[in-house]
């Protein structure tokens, strides 16, 4: 499933500890710095 909402801080509706705790893998395409360094650290920070 592909989502078109903005990734960073205040995303956690998108990016809850339940959505990265049942992932085994995590891929993404970022189109930026800011939500490439978010998410790093959002699933780096919940394993």
């Amino acid at each position: 499933q592909s989502y078109t909402l903005k990734v960073g801080v205040g995303s956690n509706d998108l990016c809850s500890d339940a959505f990265i705790g049942g992932q085994t893998i995590i891929v993404n395409a970022l189109d930026n710095i800011e939500a490439r360094r978010y998410m790093d650290s959002y699933a780096l920070n919940r394993n």
